[in-house]
């Protein structure tokens, strides 16, 4: 091996290791937003309070979950586009995926 050869297999480690790791991240932010869409949609059907939110639960959400340091800003900016998805995709148990962890919402909180 010589130099333009060291050169040449570094390049292309980065290269396509780079590219699998994009995959990987877009399949792992494709998921999250699949599940948050999901219990949003769960949250609008059985949540004890849901009532007190109604029409303005995206609202109530962004703003409490954006003052959590956990989420970005521009995921809460987007939570009405997971719940789209998770209305066009549907259940997806059909498919390999991370179970969903369960909520119980019939506590507060």
């Amino acid at each position: 091996m010589n130099f333009n050869s060291l050169v040449a297999a570094i390049q292309q480690v980065h290269y396509e290791l780079s590219a699998q790791a994009s995959r990987a991240v877009n399949v792992s932010l494709t998921m999250r937003n699949w599940f948050i869409g999901c219990y949003i949609a769960e949250y609008e059907l059985h949540g004890a309070d849901r009532t007190v939110y109604g029409d303005k639960l995206l609202s109530a959400l962004a703003k409490k979950a954006g003052a959590s340091e956990q989420l970005q800003p521009e995921a809460v900016i987007q939570l009405s586009s997971f719940l789209q998805i998770q209305a066009s995709w549907g259940s997806l148990s059909s498919r390999r995926l991370p179970s969903k962890p369960s909520l119980s919402f019939s506590e507060s909180g």
